[in-house]
């Protein structure tokens, strides 16, 4: 039987970087994922998973020693967020050099991102296994996860396996959550002139809509909707649907090419307890958050930086309780601060009563000339505050 120090069950962006980061503490690392991701090729199209990844993001990769392999395939910087509701002229605006900065953050490929980490984990002699319908146990001293014939014992297992995690539901960790009975659709184009590198997001009542500018001339749109719209936009052809999107996306600037489109449901997740025993979540497994101001994968990064921090120079062959509560302390209390922040963003932009539009339109101009508060503000979503 093999024996680990740490086993990560779940090899996307935030398990993989949990892997890389314990590895670099000297630990004996595992990494369970029964799915590799697929080699880069420059010339394909950008994937429909992307994600905005702030500056603490970058400075975690940079750490874990990703960041130049990243850079060696693609990623686009953004210097400017904006924000403004349909049929008004007023927009709250984020500048980089607001934070003495010359981006805000980099749109990038989720896969690019897993692509860097997981090479850093292969050079930092991270065993990954390709199983699945594991079970996981555990006693007093170890956990164990069980697969066929083969049998692994680890000091701590740290499960990052998405937003409908089996680690979870095997250690009886229960979630609150609620579906926002809205949809997604992502739009992959390619604009006959390349966007100015600023997102922006626009407010209809039925939800928002936005840009998210990547490499070269190419572009991602995102429409929410009610779930019956998105899904009938979906089933549309490339043409009728490119008539639908230059109707609701008045704000863009240049023709397009349609290239490619999926939708998906907004479910808000949190789990109970962070950790049981020596299992703990991190990431989806333990929380997942409206994408609106696009914080996801963010804040996984910050249950990993958090984690590997509360770990480091500490022997796992002595009692770790304390560490996990101190973990659970500081990434729930976080978590659940941005969880609520964006349904409150969400729910008062969507609201359609008068009242409520015109105190929409004092708290953007407010927001606006709000100097260092609105300073503080952005540093602390882009973890760096």
């Amino acid at each position: 039987m093999q024996q680990y120090d740490i086993v990560v069950v779940g090899g996307g962006m935030v398990g993989a970087a949990i892997a890389c980061g314990f590895a670099m503490q000297q630990r004996k690392v595992a990494m369970i994922d029964p799915s590799t991701p697929t080699e880069f090729d420059p010339k394909a199209n950008p994937d429909l998973r992307l994600s905005a990844f702030s500056l603490g993001s970058e400075q975690l990769l940079r750490e874990l020693g990703a960041w130049p392999l990243i850079e060696k395939m693609r990623l686009t910087p953004y210097k400017g967020l904006q924000t403004w509701e349909a049929g008004q002229t007023d927009k709250l605006k984020f500048d980089s050099h607001e934070v003495g900065q010359d981006h805000l953050g980099y749109m990038i490929e989720n896969r690019i991102v897993q692509l860097a980490l997981w090479q850093r984990c292969q050079e930092l002699g991270v065993t990954i296994l390709p199983w699945r319908d594991w079970q996981l146990t555990q006693e007093q001293t170890h956990a164990t996860i069980a697969y066929q014939q083969q049998k692994i014992n680890a000091l701590l297992v740290v499960g990052t396996d998405g937003a409908n995690s089996a680690v979870r539901e095997q250690m009886g960790l229960g979630i609150t959550g609620w579906d926002y009975r809205q949809r997604c659709l992502s739009i992959n184009v390619k604009f006959a002139k390349a966007p100015e590198r600023i997102t922006w997001q626009e407010f209809y009542p039925t939800g928002p809509r936005a840009l998210l500018p990547l490499f070269d001339d190419y572009g991602t749109l995102i429409w929410y909707d009610q779930s019956a719209r998105i899904k009938s936009l979906q089933r549309l052809n490339a043409s009728a649907l490119k008539t639908q999107i230059q109707a609701a996306f008045p704000a863009l600037e240049s023709d397009f090419e349609l290239l490619d489109w999926a939708n998906f449901a907004l479910v808000r997740r949190h789990v109970h307890h962070y950790f049981k025993g020596r299992v703990v979540l991190a990431g989806d497994s333990a929380h997942t958050i409206h994408p609106l101001a696009g914080q996801g994968v963010n804040i996984g990064f910050k249950d990993v930086a958090a984690l590997l921090r509360v770990f480091n120079s500490h022997p796992l062959t002595q009692p770790f309780e304390a560490l996990l509560t101190k973990y659970q302390r500081q990434r729930k209390a976080d978590n659940l601060l941005m969880q609520s922040a964006m349904d409150l963003f969400y729910k008062g932009f969507s609201h359609p009563h008068p009242l409520i539009k015109t105190a929409r339109r004092a708290g953007i101009i407010f927001a606006q000339n709000a100097g260092v508060f609105k300073t503080k503000a952005l540093r602390y979503a882009l973890g760096i505050n």
